[in-house]
C-alpha cells in the first residue's frame, strides 16, 4: 500500500515535471514565433510604397449631363519658395504639393482648356508651361524640375503675371494656387497687402470671367 501510495505520488511528481517542462518549452516556442511575426511585421512596415491614387472619373458623369464645364482657361501658380523646404509628415511641404498637382491633373476630365503652371519664389515668378491646350504629360513635366525652395514668397507678382497670361484668352478663367501660404512677419515674404492688391486689380480686369 506504502509502495502503492508512492508509486501515485512519483507518478504525480513526474507529470508535474513533464507538465511545467512542456510550458516551458510551449513558451521559448511562443516567444519565437512572436519574435519572428514582429519581424515580418517591422519588415513588411518598411517596405511597403506608398498606394497609388486612383482618381475619381469625371468623363461618365460630364458625358451624362451631371456636370458642365464653367472653365475654359486656367493657370496654376506653384509656390516653391524655402519654407516648402519644411518637413511635412514624413515628406516635406514641397513634395507634398508636387502631388496635389499630379492628383488634380489625372482627375481632370478630357475637356477643351487651355492652361499654365507658372512658378513663384525668391522675388520671382516664371511660366513653365503655356499658355496652351492642357496635356497632362507636358503640364506636369516641369514639376520633375523643382527640387528645392528657395527665397521668399512673391505670390502677389505670380497673380498679376496669371493675368497676363489670360488676357488674350476668351471665356472664363480660374487662377489656382498652390501654396503653404506661409508669411514671416517682419520680413519681405508675401506682402499681404501686395496680393490684395493684386488679386483686385485681376478682379476689376476680368470680373465675374475670373475665379482665384
Amino acid at each position: 500500500m506504502q509502495k502503492h501510495f508512492l508509486d501515485v505520488i512519483g507518478f504525480h511528481q513526474g507529470e508535474k515535471h513533464f507538465k511545467s517542462e512542456r510550458k516551458g518549452i510551449m513558451r521559448r516556442k511562443w516567444s519565437v514565433i512572436l519574435s519572428v511575426l514582429f519581424l515580418c511585421v517591422v519588415i513588411v512596415g518598411c517596405a511597403t510604397k506608398k498606394m497609388a491614387y486612383t482618381p475619381y472619373d469625371l468623363n461618365t458623369p460630364l458625358a451624362a449631363g451631371q456636370f458642365i464645364q464653367k472653365t475654359d482657361n486656367f493657370v496654376l501658380l506653384f509656390d516653391k519658395s524655402s519654407s516648402m523646404d519644411d518637413p511635412y509628415s514624413r515628406t516635406t511641404r514641397l513634395e507634398l504639393a508636387k502631388d496635389v498637382v499630379k492628383r488634380m491633373a489625372a482627375t481632370i476630365p478630357n475637356l477643351k482648356l487651355n492652361a499654365g503652371l507658372r512658378t513663384f519664389w525668391n522675388d520671382d515668378t516664371k511660366l513653365v508651361y503655356g499658355m496652351a491646350s492642357y496635356d497632362k504629360g507636358n503640364f506636369l513635366k516641369p514639376l520633375g524640375d523643382i527640387f528645392w525652395g528657395s527665397g521668399n514668397t512673391p505670390m502677389a507678382k505670380a497673380v498679376l503675371g496669371a493675368g497676363n497670361d489670360m488676357a488674350a484668352l476668351t471665356g472664363n478663367s480660374a487662377i489656382i494656387i498652390v501654396s503653404d501660404f506661409e508669411h514671416i512677419e517682419g520680413l519681405d515674404d508675401m506682402r499681404p497687402k501686395n496680393l490684395m492688391a493684386a488679386v483686385a486689380k485681376l478682379k476689376e480686369q476680368y470680373g465675374n470671367r475670373l475665379c482665384i
